[in-house]
């Protein structure tokens, strides 16, 4: 009864999730393929995880793009590499669209400075007062946040 967390406590948790082993990460495409009854040859397999290193999402994405390339059991290497293109802008267009850092300019930082000073009875961090800075100047209206201070400053809130 001591470890039970709270809804909230489990709400925001966000275990990491690393690279597979190179093992595991070879399952993980060739099991799945293997069912459908189509074999994935080892050269392919090598290539895709080289390619991923092993990330979970990207073994899945490659994998994905591969099956597609593939006219017929089993897919080689030239499948793989005939998907390559396809798979990087897939990912350009959902992974990496989604997911992107961007670094604060000097004028973010002193327009920051300048929120942090003028709302100090709103008790912001100088983290949160970069983050409204940047995504006003990105034009990024949503944030995954869970105190209130980014919806006191208009922008929408998830979860």
């Amino acid at each position: 009864m001591g470890k039970a967390k709270s809804y909230a406590e489990r709400l925001f948790e966000f275990p990491e999730i690393g690279p597979l082993p190179p093992d595991a990460a070879r399952l993980a495409i060739a099991n799945p393929a293997l069912a459908e009854g189509v074999v994935v040859t080892d050269n392919a397999l090598r290539r895709i995880i080289e390619r991923t290193q092993g990330h979970p999402y990207f073994l899945q994405e490659r994998g994905k793009h591969a099956w597609d390339a593939a006219d017929a059991s089993p897919i080689d290497v030239d499948d793989v590499e005939r998907a390559n293109s396809t798979a990087i802008a897939a990912l350009d267009a959902s992974f990496f669209r989604l997911v992107r850092y961007v670094r604060a300019r000097a004028k973010d930082e002193a327009a920051a400075w300048e929120l942090f000073r003028a709302s100090a009875y709103k008790e912001y961090s100088f983290t949160d007062c970069v983050s409204f800075v940047m995504m006003r100047r990105l034009g990024i209206g949503t944030a995954v946040a869970v105190d209130e201070h980014f919806r006191q400053e208009g922008f929408d809130v998830l979860p």
